[in-house]
């Protein structure tokens, strides 16, 4: 299977956007051909700009997500763009109804060890580690795990990355002060 459409919900803050890029930079280690497209709050998304790995942002207002009507359209949309994958590490009540609602292949979401979800948001449920193993930090090989829980991954990146263009790496503050 070489699926088309992968989508990564992570309706969260900055630190944990940044954090689940992890997941886009390793499956497209697993399907290099696919498009994957992260669904994130619009004060976030300047941190996955420019990533090699990540080919579209949906980027939504948070106050706007939580409005029922405004989720119902989301979800309708999310729906209508027919992902094949989509990636929920953080498993917030809006995101488990998008991936309820997608008729997406691999549905695949973090869960408590040990519970059992009332309805089937995933079609691959995954726990939560118990404990780190590696010095990057919990978070960050969860959502490495997601990805290896479910597809064969060789050899994963465990740093997650913000890509900078030429102009944002030539900038200096200190060339623009007054003397």
């Amino acid at each position: 299977m070489q699926p088309k459409k992968i989508l990564v919900i992570q309706n969260k803050r900055i630190g944990d956007v940044l954090i689940s890029s992890v997941i886009a930079n390793n499956i497209k280690k697993v399907f290099p051909h696919s498009h994957v497209t992260y669904f994130v709050y619009d004060y976030t998304a300047g941190v996955l700009e420019h990533n090699p790995n990540i080919d579209e942002i949906i980027a939504v207002k948070d106050k706007e997500l939580r409005k029922l009507t405004n989720l119902f359209k989301t979800i309708r949309k999310i729906r209508k763009m027919r992902f094949d994958i989509i990636f929920d590490p953080y498993s917030k009540f809006q995101s488990r109804m998008m991936c309820l609602s997608s008729n997406a292949e691999y549905r695949i979401g973090l869960k408590r060890a040990h519970k059992k979800l009332k309805l089937p948001f995933y079609t691959h449920p995954i726990d939560f580690l118990e404990k780190r193993s590696k010095p990057c930090g919990k978070a960050i090989e969860d959502r490495v795990h997601m990805v290896q829980a479910v597809f064969p991954l060789k050899d994963p990146d465990y740093e997650p990355k913000i890509f900078l263009t030429a102009e944002e790496k030539a900038y200096s503050p200190l060339k623009n002060t007054i003397k």
